[in-house]
């Protein structure tokens, strides 16, 4: 795994999620969209660090456990983010 700059990694996950947003289900679109700005909060708070794939989603992790608990998503709500996640992890870049 190269490491990436937060506009990269930011970019290329953005990309993700719309692709995803084109095909999901109704349901998801909530979720998907709750976490777009996510990943642009990631980006703004690290624009000068260079990292791996697998840090820059740790820290999406950390800024999704704030919001879901501020924002008081549902369960069934904050499960779908994290499952989400978990499968955007797992495309390849």
């Amino acid at each position: 795994m190269s490491d990436l700059t937060a506009e990269n990694w930011s970019q290329q996950t953005t990309e993700k999620l719309r692709a995803l947003e084109q095909t999901c289900e109704d349901a998801d679109l909530f979720c998907i969209g709750y976490i777009i700005p996510q990943v642009e909060l990631v980006e703004m708070a690290n624009a000068d660090a260079i990292g791996v794939e697998e840090a820059w989603f740790d820290a999406l992790d950390d800024y999704l456990d704030e919001s879901i608990e501020k924002d008081r998503l549902t369960e069934p709500d904050q499960n779908r983010v994290r499952e989400i996640i978990q499968s955007i992890r797992t495309m390849t870049s």
